[in-house]
């Protein structure tokens, strides 16, 4: 029985060390793929704010329009008011 104790703790140390070595030969590749990805996130964070800044210039175009809009609107109901008061 101590035999097969000692085989099993045997069978067990081999493969976690073939696991070791496996991820040991893996780990440079995974490695490669995080620093890509972190370029990635990189450009995309670049590329979200400058959406961002896009959208808040349209934004403000917008609003800016709607105010002029309604200026002249005011405006030109003031004067046919006026007009027709006449």
């Amino acid at each position: 029985m101590d035999e097969k104790l000692t085989r099993e703790v045997l069978d067990r140390l081999i493969t976690i060390e073939a696991k070791l070595t496996l991820i040991t030969i893996e780990h440079p590749v995974c490695q490669k793929q995080v620093n890509d990805h972190s370029v990635e996130i990189a450009e995309t964070k670049s590329s979200v704010r400058s959406a961002h800044k896009r959208i808040d210039d349209m934004s403000n175009r917008i609003y800016k329009s709607v105010g002029i809009s309604a200026t002249l609107v005011g405006i030109f109901a003031s004067v046919l008011t006026w007009a027709l008061s006449r």
